[in-house]
């Protein structure tokens, strides 16, 4: 089997294990297209690498081979391309898929509540990226004959079940008004407040109005509930949907572990919605980050946030810049910008090293060292 093909299979392999929860009704959608076009894909590639040709004569010219070969490699770009486009995807979406890890219980529903926004625009990009893949390997109609109704789209789907996901929630916001933080854990309360009240604040105009009454009475019962409040969100918090970072452990301390990342800062400026979409997409900015996850006591909460606001103040170039945290989330987040020479210690060690090599360069041979020595004895200089 030829490389694409073999990428794309697993590939095809790794969506195939992803499992929508059952009230995941836009990723399921998203999820099950991703599996046909990556099926789609797949048959389109070649599985066998052809034979070569016998030729009259064993050697050919430099010239025409290297022509030949132009060829060759002008014919696998197509293909690369496809193959190398649809295998973003699963990538994209692991590490979308692990941005919580803490999911069920008493806050199922205020976090389900203002995250729909950010899952809604993360699907959408990734439908982007497999309309390039249709595009690429001309599959448009092979994804006519698959049975779809006329007029039929993903992101027409996407919509509708973007929907169905605000009424479900409007329904369990109205038929459980109260209960939402009867158990929760004593950081709970904080964490949906600040979540609902950050979605509120900046992003009211990019949900529906019923989405925004729902997060709205999700907010009050909090408060109600559990007698908590949110007085302003600092500047620096970031939720944790916001972050999307590998499972993979950079280190591993007592209180917490480090991943990479990246964060896509889709914050407006002063909680005020651009007039236009495309003024939108130019404020967005992409980092790639350092995500420090954190499990800190809710009675700590208060003082980690003293410290996250000192640090955020410092804006120095010797110094590891804090794009922002979650201070209330279990587990808290730090959101680091990424040190490229790695831990302070090894970095350190190197240069250690790098001097000692610089200074054995200049040593000059030993014998040249006693001349000098024999030359200042005979003119009794120091």
């Amino acid at each position: 089997m030829s490389p694409q093909s073999t990428s794309t299979s697993q590939d095809v392999a790794t969506l195939q294990t992803l499992k929508p929860q059952p009230h995941q009704l836009m990723f399921a959608s998203l999820l099950q297209w991703a599996l046909t076009l990556g099926l789609l894909l797949q048959s389109e590639l070649p599985t066998k690498q052809a034979a070569p040709k016998r030729r009259l004569f064993r050697r050919n010219s430099s010239s025409s081979t290297i022509k030949k070969e132009k060829k060759k490699e002008e014919k696998k770009k197509p293909t690369k391309a496809r193959s190398e486009t649809f295998r973003l995807e699963p990538t994209a979406r692991d590490s979308l898929t692990f941005t919580r890890t803490e999911e069920g219980g008493a806050m199922d529903a205020p976090v389900c509540v203002p995250s729909g926004r950010r899952m809604y625009w993360d699907l959408e990009a990734i439908g982007v990226k497999l309309d390039e893949v249709v595009d690429l390997a001309e599959l448009q109609h092979k994804v006519e004959l698959q049975g779809k109704e006329q007029g039929w789209t993903w992101r027409k789907q996407l919509e509708e079940d973007r929907e169905k996901e605000e009424a479900e929630l409007s329904a369990r916001a109205a038929k459980n008004a109260l209960p939402f933080a009867r158990n929760m854990l004593l950081h709970e309360p904080m964490e949906a407040l600040t979540l609902l009240k950050f979605e509120i604040d900046f992003f009211k105009s990019d949900n529906s109005t019923r989405h925004v009454a729902s997060m709205k009475k999700v907010f009050f019962s909090v408060v109600r509930s559990s007698n908590g409040r949110v007085a302003e969100i600092p500047e620096w918090y970031i939720p944790p949907y916001a972050v999307n970072y590998s499972r993979e452990k950079l280190t591993r301390g007592s209180v917490g572990t480090a991943h990479r990342g990246v964060w896509v800062d889709r914050k407006p400026v002063h909680g005020t919605k651009p007039e236009q979409e495309g003024d939108r997409e130019e404020q967005q900015k992409s980092y790639k980050v350092v995500v420090k996850r954190y499990f800190i006591h809710a009675d700590a909460i208060e003082l980690f946030r003293q410290e996250v606001e000192a640090w955020f103040a410092i804006k120095h170039i010797n110094i590891l810049k804090l794009f922002g945290a979650s201070h209330c989330s279990r587990p808290a987040l730090l959101v680091l910008e990424d040190a490229t020479n790695g831990p302070l210690v090894n970095y350190l060690t190197l240069q250690r090293q790098l001097q000692a090599e610089k200074r054995r360069v200049k040593c000059k041979r030993p014998e040249e060292v006693n001349l000098q020595w024999s030359y200042r004895n005979q003119r009794h200089a120091l």
